[in-house]
């Protein structure tokens, strides 16, 4: 089965599974906050199941530190660390925690530029998160769906996993991550011609992140910024937008998803192509201290 019937496989039946329950697939609203406080990562305690247990209820989850580690570019030891809870989940019979790691494996596999491996592992996992019944489970592995067929360029595709992805959170929560989900939206609508809808979600993402002054947000929202700049012709504009988001980043010692580093990538070389060379790297010049 090839990458293309994977994802239509795997998002087809979530968005039926959608429409069972009685779902309205339309943008929901904002209307609560999340606190985004975070937690070093360290080494799984092969002793703790999933990494949490009543007798160890504050230990983060083997998904939150996989995503942390992942966010600062630690993809290797994310690969290792997931493969390692693959096999713990798979012996246990603890459908959650082989749903986690196949989607971090998902995740290894797409930065790594292998989108049909990134397809049938998130596929696999959301298969698994559907046979539990567990909605919880499936937000994940739909979300990955959705960003690799945006990142394939089937873009229906794309949209209806971002749709399905944004129903789930807005019905389980927290309102922070329909948020980031409606700013992956956004970056689909300007690719499919619909700069005013990115426009308005690009907006609400903005305007979310600073309130609640989360800097993870904001350094993406500026990325979101950048390209809808120089859509509107303005890659002076862009470039500076892009330049802070990516010092922002480093700032945090973290690095782009990979659905965002192909934004960041396909808008420096048009900004390159507009200014030249010499034109876009005085903006980096401009960032030094």
């Amino acid at each position: 089965m090839g990458l293309a019937a994977v994802r239509t496989r795997a998002l087809a039946n979530a968005q039926d599974q959608a429409v069972e329950c009685g779902e309205d697939p339309g943008l929901p609203s904002i209307d609560e906050g999340h606190d985004n406080s975070s937690e070093d990562i360290f080494e799984p305690d092969p002793q703790v199941p999933g990494n949490r247990s009543q007798e160890h209820p504050d230990l983060p989850t083997f998904e939150e530190q996989a995503f942390a580690a992942f966010r600062r570019g630690e993809t290797e030891r994310v690969g290792r660390l997931s493969r390692a809870e693959l096999t713990r989940a798979r012996e246990a019979g603890d459908v959650a925690g082989q749903v986690d790691a196949l989607c971090m494996l998902a995740r290894v596999a797409v930065r790594g530029g292998d989108l049909t491996r990134g397809g049938t592992l998130a596929a696999e996992a959301l298969d698994l998160a559907r046979g539990a019944g567990d909605r919880a489970l499936q937000k994940s592995p739909v979300h990955i769906l959705a960003a690799i067929a945006r990142m394939a360029g089937e873009f229906d595709a794309a949209r209806a996993g971002y749709v399905e992805s944004i129903a789930l959170r807005h019905e389980l929560g927290p309102a922070e991550a329909v948020v980031w989900e409606q700013l992956n939206l956004g970056h689909l609508e300007l690719r499919t011609g619909h700069p005013e809808k990115a426009r308005e979600l690009f907006g609400v993402v903005w305007n979310y992140a600073t309130e609640h002054d989360l800097g993870d947000l904001l350094a993406y929202a500026g990325l979101a910024r950048a390209v809808l700049a120089e859509t509107d012709g303005e890659p002076a504009g862009a470039a500076r937008l892009l330049v802070q988001a990516e010092a922002a980043l480093r700032t945090r010692g973290e690095v782009l998803d990979p659905d965002d580093a192909a934004e960041a990538a396909a808008l420096r070389t048009r900004l390159v192509a507009k200014l030249g060379q010499a034109g876009f790297d005085a903006h980096y010049a401009a960032q030094e201290p």
